[in-house]
């Protein structure tokens, strides 16, 4: 072990870095891993004394068991191996799975292998996870990325910067995206569902799709649902939606509110597109439905434009709708110049 209590009452506090090969144990007086404190072990992390606690990041990065006990305040408990967790009281955080962590220990750099929970970066099969508890705010700023998963927690943030791209691909039976936190994107992201479940959920997070922006979603059983949590999305970009197996492309549902702005582009090639039950669908921008059946939208702003392709009607619940196109012709936007 690199650290073992021992005596009558041993004390260890600690606010830096501890990793290393071996293990600690400290069954006896009190250890305490104070925020922004952070430790991976390759062996055994045992710490049972009666007052010991851990507030920030703990991990054990082999196959060895990490067993805790006491308070864990919110913290961050993960077993990267198959040793197991076992905890002697049911507080804190608690995290057993092959999710790789953000920290941000480093820096904002998704690129900086030392910012994430194992020491690398992520890569194409792997459930990425943006936490409450990190030191900063990750940004993607370049290059091109493909993961498995993206969830983010109420506290997580990301930011997909100009010129990057962020590819889930998701083949397994959990959604592609599910977002409770704050999403800034300025880039490229694309959602690659290959199942039966509902591709991108934003149910309590935030997400904005800046100018210039794309959000592409390729298949599920719904591609975008906000809500019924009080999720908030606005979308200033480009949001395109294709070969969904199930009922509905874009769902509005519950105390979420959906603002598409005036350069907004919402493109839906879905057999019953669009639907809004939330009461709270604001469209200024641009709406483009390829539908043959109809698509319900309770609420929306004057200035809007909604176009179906297709030969299914749009049901608007108020009287001062948007302008409604039934074949196809250009629309003038003017989001980038004058041309």
């Amino acid at each position: 072990y690199a650290i073992y209590g021992v005596g009558a009452f041993p004390q260890v506090n600690n606010r830096g870095k501890i990793t290393g090969n071996t293990g600690i144990r400290f069954e006896v007086g009190r250890f305490t891993n104070f925020f922004p404190g952070y430790i991976a072990m390759a062996g055994e992390i045992r710490i049972t004394g009666p007052n010991s606690r851990n507030d920030c990041i703990m991990v054990v990065t082999s196959g060895d068991s990490l067993v805790l006990q006491e308070n864990f305040f919110g913290a961050l408990v993960h077993n990267a191996g198959q040793g197991g967790i076992r905890l002697v009281s049911n507080n804190g955080r608690v995290l057993q799975d092959s999710a790789l962590y953000w920290t941000g220990l480093k820096d904002t750099s998704w690129h900086n292998p030392e910012n994430w929970i194992l020491d690398r970066i992520p890569e194409a099969d792997d459930y990425v996870v943006f936490p409450n508890i990190r030191f900063s705010i990750p940004t993607l700023a370049a290059g091109n990325v493909t993961i498995r998963h993206l969830y983010l927690e109420t506290s997580g943030e990301l930011t997909v910067a100009s010129g990057s791209s962020l590819t889930i691909h998701n083949d397994s039976d959990s959604s592609a995206l599910v977002n409770e936190g704050l999403i800034r994107n300025f880039g490229y992201m694309g959602i690659q569902n290959s199942n039966t479940t509902k591709a991108f959920i934003n149910d309590i997070g935030t997400f904005q799709n800046q100018p210039g922006s794309t959000l592409f979603i390729d298949g599920g059983t719904i591609g975008l649902e906000n809500g019924p949590g009080a999720g908030s999305f606005n979308n200033d970009g480009l949001i395109r939606i294709i070969n969904i197996a199930g009922p509905t492309g874009l769902q509005n549902r519950g105390l979420a509110n959906f603002n598409n702005f005036l350069c907004g582009h919402i493109d839906i090639q879905k057999q019953k597109p669009l639907l809004d039950d939330a009461n709270t669908f604001f469209n200024s921008g641009t709406i483009l439905l390829n539908s043959m059946s109809a698509s319900n939208i309770n609420q929306q702003s004057s200035l809007g434009i909604i176009h179906n392709l297709g030969a299914g009607n749009i049901n608007v619940n108020i009287s001062n709708g948007p302008i409604f196109r039934s074949n196809s012709v250009n629309i003038w936007r003017g989001c980038v110049d004058s041309q």
